[in-house]
């Protein structure tokens, strides 16, 4: 599912919101772009992203989409 939404991003500049996150915190010097609740924001300049999982027992995986 994580890579679906991947290519789905790179393909129509939309990226998800973190749907359980209600407030950032910005006071912790931690200043990323996030985005709060269930919604999708357009972003023109998405040239890349990346899909990691890591399993019980070790295994991790990590897919990275380019757009061409």
């Amino acid at each position: 599912m994580e890579a679906a939404v991947c290519a789905y991003a790179i393909k129509h500049g939309k990226v998800p919101g973190s749907a359980t996150l209600k407030t950032a915190d910005v006071e912790g010097g931690c200043d990323l772009d996030y985005l709060p609740g269930g919604g999708a924001k357009d972003v023109t300049d998405i040239k890349v992203a990346i899909s990691v999982n890591l399993a019980l027992g070790g295994q991790a995986t990590c897919l990275v989409f380019k757009k061409c």
